[in-house]
């Protein structure tokens, strides 16, 4: 987050003060926003045309993420923003990787699978969605957890903050439209992501 917020203007919370405790688990102390709502909070007074525009802010919002070059150290690699191993709870409740092409991370996400191999017909199935797989999506900055409760509006409904960074890194492109599809999102066909252009799974 420090990273954005020093050289982009996607809205971030401040951080203020960063620490690790004795057990290794790292800490920070970050800005609380006064007089704020998250888009969840905030839905069932929103008209259509308050929905539109904040659409509009979050597809502005995603697209400058998007847009942030790979360094070239990591390039191809899927992983977090350092280039350290991954962090995302669909995946597997702990880190994994970091991946060296998007290959070595499907290959990944099929072995999550193993254990269905026994059930009849599976291995067929498994095998067939192997084939469908591409690997040469553009690996993009990803925020991973882009759920209506982690955009916080303020009374004029602009965008102030996207919260809870733990799961952003760098993913395949269409992994924030594939996130997304896990999160609640209230009936929301404005959600700002469905005009980026990304190549089929």
């Amino acid at each position: 987050m420090l990273f954005l917020a020093e050289n982009t203007r996607i809205p971030v919370p401040s951080i203020y003060k960063v620490w690790t405790f004795s057990t290794g688990i790292p800490a920070f102390l970050m800005q609380w926003f006064d007089d704020a709502f998250t888009l969840e909070e905030r839905w069932p007074m929103l008209s259509e045309s308050d929905k539109s525009v904040i659409a509009i802010q979050v597809h502005s919002i995603i697209n400058e993420l998007r847009n942030i070059p790979q360094p070239r150290i990591i390039q191809g690699q899927i992983c977090q923003f350092d280039g350290s191993a991954c962090w995302d709870e669909r995946l597997k409740s702990q880190h994994c990787g970091p991946f060296s092409s998007e290959k070595s991370f499907n290959d990944f996400r099929l072995s999550l699978l193993d254990h269905f191999y026994w059930e009849p017909g599976a291995r067929m199935q498994i095998d067939q969605l192997r084939s469908q797989l591409k690997s040469d999506h553009r690996i993009v900055l990803t925020h991973g957890d882009l759920a209506a409760k982690n955009i916080l509006l303020d009374d004029s409904n602009t965008v102030i903050a996207l919260l809870d960074w733990e799961m952003s890194g760098w993913r395949p492109e269409h992994w924030e439209i594939y996130t997304r599809g896990t999160q609640k999102w209230p009936e929301w066909g404005h959600s700002g992501l469905e005009h980026f252009e990304v190549r089929s799974w």
